[in-house]
């Protein structure tokens, strides 16, 4: 009932077990006040590309209370319990989508960045429709309706390769069946595959006709430039139905090099609602990382809500890799738990960090470790929670 009252889809109908489909009361605190529900938290266990690196991530949502019990701390209370859960399940991020950007930072969190859309004309994509007729015996595509497939293209989704840094992977557990019908309605996917192999894969509706139609795809991901051209000319197959087509792109891709028409008018959009992360555990969120340079790094890390993660830190980078221990020797600079947290998320440069406050007492030499160890990265993520 909360869920309904604060969410904005109150009714006085009786809750459905269909309605609780996927919910996990293992992964939901519930504050009461004289025996009523007052306050509640959900999370959800995920795995996140973090650098490169798959980390177990917390994912926070239905955090809601009733008017009547607010300022009263209890969500407070909630987010604390659930940082406690969440290191005894070894989830060493966190991430959620705020309604607040301003009140999760009391929480640690950090703001990273939304996703990148572009609308195009799709007869823009005309070009790349030499490709039907190049090729037909090694290359084959295949549509299904999205509703009846969610397993297989979770499990697709799973074992691709190049994911980007901050993609979000969903298992049939935290997508269950009636998220997803709701998530896929009225949606296609599609494979591309050379000799059998997927290289390309795309999720996409098309609404209207002519004048009013449009192609809009959720997710689309390629393994090489040959399978995105492909790809692309499949969707420019809908050019005479859908005249225009959004397209989700990470950020730093030229996607102008997908189009044949350079000075064509292009529409971009960015998401209103942006990911915020946070390091639950620095052992754990930091174990594995990438490090191009080799050296050692004592930290004094700070945090309001995290007691464990109080204390000094020896960064060590070896044959490649990061990794953080506990440790009593002198800490060579400090910084909250929102410094190491857009660190190891990329969100913001060493100098900026400096610049909040959020790290200090560095070194040159300190300052050039974190620098290489940590390079600012956008995040690209389709899959909301």
């Amino acid at each position: 009932w909360l869920d309904k009252y604060a969410f904005g889809f109150w009714s006085d109908e009786e809750i459905k077990p269909e309605d609780t489909e996927g919910t996990n009361p293992n992964h939901s605190l519930v504050a009461f006040v004289d025996g009523q529900m007052a306050a509640k938290v959900d999370t959800h266990p995920f795995e996140q590309i973090i650098r490169g690196v798959v980390k177990s991530m917390a994912g926070v949502a239905g955090v809601a209370s009733y008017p009547e019990f607010r300022r009263r701390g209890l969500v407070r209370q909630l987010m604390q319990a659930f940082f406690t859960k969440m290191r005894e399940n070894k989830l060493s991020i966190s991430a959620l989508y705020p309604f607040s950007e301003r009140f999760y930072e009391r929480f640690g969190y950090v703001t990273t960045n939304n996703n990148l859309r572009v609308k195009v004309e799709t007869k823009t994509l005309s070009h790349h429709m030499n490709l039907f007729k190049q090729d037909d015996e090694l290359w084959s595509f295949e549509r299904k309706r999205a509703k009846d497939h969610k397993l297989e293209w979770l499990i697709n989704v799973r074992e691709w390769d190049s994911m980007h840094h901050g993609f979000v992977f969903y298992t049939p557990e935290t997508m269950p069946d009636r998220v997803w019908k709701r998530v896929s309605k009225d949606q296609h996917l599609l494979y591309v595959r050379q000799e059998g192999n997927l290289l390309a894969a795309a999720r996409f509706h098309n609404k209207g006709f002519m004048d009013n139609g449009e192609l809009t795809v959720k997710e689309m991901y390629w393994r090489s430039p040959e399978a995105r051209d492909r790809l692309l000319a499949y969707l420019a197959s809908h050019a005479d139905g859908s005249p225009f087509t959004w397209l989700p792109v990470p950020y730093g891709v030229n996607f102008h090099s997908w189009i044949n028409t350079p000075n064509m008018q292009i529409e971009a959009k960015v998401g209103f609602v942006v990911l915020m992360g946070r390091v639950v555990d620095v052992v754990g969120a930091v174990a594995d990382l990438p490090a191009p340079a080799d050296g050692d790094l004592v930290i004094d890390v700070s945090d309001a809500q995290c007691e464990w993660n109080n204390g000094r830190f020896l960064l060590h980078a070896k044959n490649g890799r990061l990794s953080a221990t506990s440790t009593t020797q002198p800490a060579q600079c400090s910084m909250t738990i929102q410094g190491l947290s857009a660190l190891v998320y990329g969100t913001l440069p060493v100098a900026e960090l400096e610049y909040r406050g959020w790290i200090a007492d560095l070194t040159n030499e300190s300052r050039t470790l974190l620098d290489a160890w940590f390079p600012e990265m956008l995040l690209y993520n389709t899959n909301h929670f």
